[in-house]
């Protein structure tokens, strides 16, 4: 993530100042609701949204994020490997529209 942000930032014309760095999105949204700074993170991470932290769109400037899952070829999956896979699937063709 961080260096999304130091190449969306120079892309803006501008360098962040980086004081502080987050192991999950959790701690970024807490460090933001306390007025450490402010945070770029994936729509994905903001769905559970501290209610002290706005969040803003980018929108048609927000970088692109891949999401991708991967599989052997030779193996047989579970039943709920192929009900995740299938999850996986519906999800990204109905979000699809939220995401361009």
């Amino acid at each position: 993530v961080v260096e999304v942000l130091q190449r969306s930032a120079h892309d803006a014309g501008f360098e962040p100042e980086i004081a502080f760095l987050a192991n999950d999105y959790q701690e970024a949204q807490a460090m933001v609701s306390v007025g450490m700074g402010v945070a770029m993170v994936p729509k994905t991470a903001v769905a559970l949204q501290h209610p002290d932290v706005k969040v803003l769109s980018l929108g048609s400037a927000a970088p692109l994020r891949r999401i991708l899952l991967a599989q052997r070829e030779d193996k047989v999956y579970a039943p709920a490997e192929v009900a995740f896979h299938s999850t996986l699937l519906e999800i990204a063709r109905e979000r699809a529209g939220d995401y361009h």
